[in-house]
Parts: C-alpha cells; sequence; structure tokens
C-alpha cells in the first residue's frame, strides 16, 4: 500500500490503452472545479528527443528502400600482418632455445596473407632492431598459409632474432626495398588494399492509439502546459502531445540504444505478429562500443584527451581533432570540475567576468566549462545528452555519488568527418520514412458531421511509424569513456 502525503487527494497513475471518458472522472480530470487549472510539473525535462533532433540538423541520409544498406571504408594501404608461426627448418617450428637467424642463416616465417615481395625489409614489434629481409616471392602451403623464406639483415654473424619476437601473433610490415648498386634485376612489388564494407540495417517503429468518438473535444479540468508554453486545454491536445513526445522517444532510444538482431551470416530470424521477419538495426552505442573503449575510476580530461590520441595520432591530421562529447547532467559537472582543476595551475583573468559585484557589497560567481581545446589539435565540444539522466530508463545510480552511472558515461562523438560528411548519421527512406495516418469512425476531430468513414465504431485511430537506422561511416573515429564499473 502506498501513503500519501497530508493534504494529497489522488496518486500520481498513469493509464494507457483505450481512454473513456470514465477514466478521466476517475482521474479527476474532469472534476467541476479546480484552483488551477495548470498542474505543477514534478519532471520538467525534455527527456528522450535531444540525440535526434541533434541528428536531424547534423546530417540525414536518405535511401530509395528499406533494405539494408552498406558503406565502404577506405584505408591507407599500409597494415600490420599478423605471423602465424616461425621455423628454423621447414616443419620444424622455432623454440625458445632457437636462434633464428644467427650466422646470417635463414629461416621460415608464415602468414595467412600474401602481402611481402622478394627484396622487402620486414620489421616486427622491436621495429629496426631486427630487420628481415625477404629472399623469394611467397610459397602457398596447406592451411592458407604463404611461407617466406628470410634472413636478418644486420651485418653482424652474432645477431639473431629472439625466440619471443617470433611467436604467433606478432605483427610485421614493410618497411623498403634495397637492392644491389650494380645491375640488380628485380625490386618489390606493390600491394592494392581494398575498401573494406560495413553494413547496416533501418528498424521500422510504429505506434498506435484509438480514441473513442465522445472525447473529440472532451475538456480537462486542468490543463497542461508543454515545454514550448503551448496550453493543452482538451482530451484530443493532450492526447496528440503524449504520442508525439512518446514517439520521438521512441526514434530517439532506437537510434542510441538498438542492438541489432542480425545474425552473424547476415540474416534474420526473428518474426513479426504478420508472420514476416523482423529486422533490428545497430544503434549508436552498440556501434560506438565496438570500436575504442576506456573506463576511468576518476573522471580526467587530460586521461580523456590522451585516449582522443590514440584515436588520432598517425589517422587524422590535426583539423580534424574536434569532437563532440555526449554525456549526462552528473557528467558535464565532472568535465567541468576537471576543467576548473586544470585551468587552476594558469594565472587567474584580471577581469569581472567570473566574479562580479551586485551593488551593496554582495558578489556573484559564474560560468561552467563546456568546451577544451587541448594539445596536437584536439578540440572537445560538450553536449547533454537527456536520455544518459532518465531515470525511467537507466535503474542503476552511482553507489558513492549524486545521480545516475548513465550520467556519467561519456560518448565520442563526430572526430573529424569522413571524406567531407559528418561521421554519425541518422538514416531514413525518401518516402515514408516517417508516417502518420488516421482512421475515421462515426465521430473524429477532423470532420464536423458529415463525410466519409472508414468503420462503423464511434471511435477513431491514429497510427505513426518510422523507419530509421544509425550509420557511423568510420566507427574507430568514435569511443567510449565511462566509470570503471558493473553496470
Amino acid at each position: 500500500m502506498q501513503h500519501v502525503k497530508p493534504f494529497q487527494m489522488t496518486q500520481p497513475n498513469d493509464i494507457s490503452g483505450l481512454t473513456k471518458k470514465e477514466n478521466l472522472a476517475y482521474q479527476f480530470a474532469i472534476a467541476p472545479q479546480k484552483a488551477t487549472k495548470v498542474p505543477i510539473k514534478i519532471r520538467e525535462a525534455n527527456v528522450g528527443t535531444d540525440m535526434n533532433s541533434y541528428l536531424s540538423r547534423v546530417a540525414t541520409k536518405y535511401f530509395d528502400t528499406q533494405d539494408d544498406f552498406t558503406w565502404d571504408i577506405e584505408t591507407g594501404g599500409d597494415k600490420n600482418i599478423p605471423l602465424v608461426k616461425a621455423e628454423i627448418n621447414i616443419g620444424t617450428t622455432i623454440t625458445e632455445s632457437d636462434q633464428a637467424g644467427i650466422n646470417e642463416s635463414e629461416f621460415y616465417m608464415y602468414f595467412k596473407q600474401d602481402w611481402f615481395f622478394d627484396t622487402n625489409i620486414i620489421v616486427g614489434e622491436a621495429l629496426e632492431d631486427y630487420p628481415i629481409r625477404i629472399l623469394d616471392d611467397p610459397t602457398p602451403v596447406a592451411g592458407g598459409l604463404y611461407r617466406y623464406r628470410v634472413k636478418l639483415e644486420l651485418g653482424d654473424p652474432n645477431a639473431f632474432v629472439p625466440y619471443e619476437e617470433l611467436t604467433s601473433g606478432k605483427r610485421f610490415s614493410k618497411d623498403f626495398s634495397p637492392v644491389e648498386h650494380t645491375m640488380s634485376t628485380k625490386g618489390g612489388g606493390i600491394h592494392h588494399d581494398f575498401p573494406y564494407t560495413m553494413r547496416g540495417s533501418m528498424s521500422m517503429l510504429r505506434m498506435q492509439d484509438k480514441v473513442p468518438g465522445d472525447m473529440v473535444a472532451q475538456p480537462l479540468a486542468y490543463y497542461f502546459k508543454t515545454k514550448d508554453g503551448k496550453v493543452l486545454k482538451t482530451w484530443q491536445d493532450k492526447r496528440s502531445h503524449d504520442f508525439d513526445q512518446q514517439f520521438l522517444k521512441e526514434i530517439n532510444f532506437a537510434l542510441m540504444y538498438a542492438r541489432s538482431n542480425m545474425r552473424a551470416d547476415g540474416t534474420y530470424t526473428s518474426k513479426g505478429k504478420s508472420g514476416h521477419y523482423l529486422k533490428i538495426g545497430s544503434g549508436f552505442k552498440e556501434q560506438i562500443r565496438r570500436s575504442n573503449f576506456a573506463a576511468f575510476n576518476s573522471f580526467d580530461i587530460e586521461e580523456l584527451v590522451s585516449m582522443m590520441l590514440d584515436m588520432s595520432v598517425g589517422k587524422l591530421m590535426f583539423n580534424e581533432r574536434a569532437v563532440t562529447l555526449s554525456t549526462g547532467e552528473w557528467g558535464m559537472w565532472e568535465f567541468h570540475k576537471s576543467m576548473e582543476e586544470l585551468s587552476s595551475v594558469f594565472t587567474p583573468a584580471r577581469d569581472n567576468y567570473r566574479i562580479y559585484g551586485k551593488g551593496d557589497g554582495k558578489m556573484g560567481y559564474r560560468g561552467q566549462f563546456m568546451e577544451f581545446e587541448g594539445p596536437n589539435g584536439i578540440k572537445v565540444k560538450v553536449m547533454h545528452d537527456p536520455t544518459k539522466d532518465d531515470p525511467v530508463r537507466n535503474k542503476k545510480y552511482h553507489p558513492t555519488k549524486h545521480g545516475l552511472l548513465e550520467s556519467y558515461s561519456y560518448d565520442i562523438l563526430n572526430m573529424g568527418t569522413s571524406s567531407g560528411e559528418s561521421n554519425l548519421q541518422k538514416v531514413t527512406v525518401k518516402k515514408f520514412g516517417e508516417i502518420r495516418k488516421w482512421r475515421s469512425g462515426l465521430r473524429s476531430p477532423y470532420d464536423y458531421g458529415e463525410g466519409s468513414m472508414e468503420t462503423t465504431e464511434d471511435a477513431w485511430e491514429e497510427h505513426r511509424a518510422a523507419i530509421v537506422g544509425a550509420m557511423i561511416l568510420d566507427p574507430e573515429r568514435t569511443g567510449t569513456y565511462e566509470l570503471n564499473m558493473q553496470y
């Protein structure tokens, strides 16, 4: 049993499904008299539409159909190739006691890819400490491997490659292709690296509501005031507003949090009520967490910038390192505190911007850090994502601090652009991307006693649907930075 506060006449309650006049009467919504017709809102925050609005402003990509979509990511053409195994002699795998390459002896290296060429100098994780020269073009062998005959190229007969540098998984890359000065006959070859393909899916969302005919013009005993100041005086106005807000919230959650139900082979097995296949596309959060991830015990702006540099160095030019950092209100507060601490080492500005006088000896203090420009072109701009502060969706609270755990998480968005396009994009279809339809009965808000009707029932229906998806052109330019705790 719930206990109410003194003078509280009713419990805060919610209703769903078909709403009739007696439902409103039970909730005192058609009571004869009220001291004020505008109820005080306990939760004023408009939770749930921010990311959708943000993406609609930044970039929306339109497709002709709702089929799965693909895009290609082009690499720079250079890459590391993991070693499968090494052998002193063919058929004899190297052991800890072996000294590969000593006395300028030859040995063998096996890779899964035909990537290196005769005359190439390749280096492993120890780099130029052990430059290895390829002596022949590769020989295909069983197991889909390529065998290379190689030697250590140092000019020191006592030098050899340590066993730990030739274990499975060690990565190797090409440096250059040296040849003899006199009458050389062959040089290193070139390789071609083709873009790899990413695949995404759209989700189709649908909601519906049925309204009795006698509720079309039903006035309310109290009014509702929307965030933009509009006052809702009838049940029809409130119902339409609730429908709009909840539908937009579903779109937002699908864009951010949807987990793809596509199998590894690209097929779908789940079926909906119609018996046809049900597709759920991957949201931004799932795509971001698959790329770069770091956990922290206490937020540190310099640690975050180090993570961003790891994502940028050797990949992005200085002028491409602007990032939007999405977080909740407590995350914004942590960012501000870290910036306050960092800025305290600098000489304070001699102006009256932050500390100001109000007269009669009264003082004021203002300001919140929302941006940071760090070394090597890193630029951070904080954006509030209200879904992280939604206590309905997010159930766990921080065990030692204020607020929800999710409010302290940071999503690294928009690390530059990809081929001139925004890295994060909302996707939809050109036609029927959003659908809004009505089915009129005997009475509806769209006629005044004359006109056609689609059902003989004294009621009308509203249906809404949207086909949306999330696309991150280059997932490596995104990341997640969150508390080191189990959710």
